[in-house]
């Protein structure tokens, strides 16, 4: 009996190590520091996604301590719609006095068309876990593409202009807008640059085609929304034949 002894209290003191060791960093005072940690901004790339895009989330956390650090770690993101693709943090790092850390994370919007809540999450190693709810929408309204003006019809070889614009009714900047002219007999270039369209503005485009015989041009839309790509196509009937709005304004 004598000899199990030691054993017991060895064991004892074990206990009594370990759970000293966990818990001795939660003080009122950490909890007070925790407190003044905030998310100070979040920015969502393209700010307004499609169902199926992927999209860069820039969220930063800043230490509100003028005198400590604080040691985070376990930073998470996204809900079931809003899903990180990217490699998680769970590593601890310190945000020093009165400094910003971002962090960074990949998501793919696996929802359909409404306004999301993904939830961001920041365990501290002295308190308790900062969270933060930030609004995104899914949205599916694509670029429209419309004719403005054109003529009734048209001859072989004879140049005419096609007016048309692009109008973005998106809530955010479509980027690298491109207009693909093709089966027309197009005169060059039968590829414009358009760039940046800003959210709910438009922008006209005016093409040259010259056809050869009776055709349709094929126009093709390309835009990003971010680095995710999307398309929109429409179809021009050039037929021969008398054009009415030239001979009226000939008279």
């Amino acid at each position: 009996m004598k000899k199990l002894l030691p054993s017991l209290f060895g064991i004892l003191v074990f206990v009594v190590v370990v759970t000293t060791t966990v818990y001795a960093f939660t003080t009122p005072d950490s909890i007070t520091a925790a407190g003044k940690v905030y998310v100070s901004s979040i920015t969502y790339d393209p700010a307004v996604f499609f169902p199926g895009d992927t999209v860069t989330v820039a969220i930063q956390v800043t230490n509100g301590n003028n005198n400590s650090g604080i040691v985070v770690n376990h930073a998470t993101f996204g809900d079931n719609d809003i899903r990180v693709i990217s490699r998680p943090y769970d590593s601890s790092t310190t945000i020093g006095p009165g400094q910003t850390q971002t962090f960074t994370f990949s998501v793919v919007a696996d929802g359909p068309v409404g306004t999301y809540y993904p939830t961001f999450s920041l365990s501290f190693r002295d308190a308790d876990i900062l969270l933060n709810r930030a609004t995104v929408k899914i949205d599916d309204t694509p670029l429209v593409f419309t004719v403005l003006d054109k003529p009734d019809a048209y001859a072989q070889w004879k140049k005419k202009t096609i007016y048309m614009q692009v109008a973005n009714p998106r809530d955010n900047t479509a980027n690298n807008v491109i207009v693909d002219i093709s089966g027309a007999g197009a005169t060059p270039p039968s590829r414009i640059f358009v760039g940046d369209v800003p959210a709910n503005s438009k922008i006209p485009v005016n093409f040259t085609v010259a056809p050869d015989k009776p055709t349709t041009a094929l126009l093709t839309l390309t835009y990003g929304n971010g680095d995710n790509i999307h398309v929109v196509k429409t179809e021009i009937p050039l037929a021969f034949g008398d054009d009415k709005k030239q001979a009226y304004t000939r008279s």
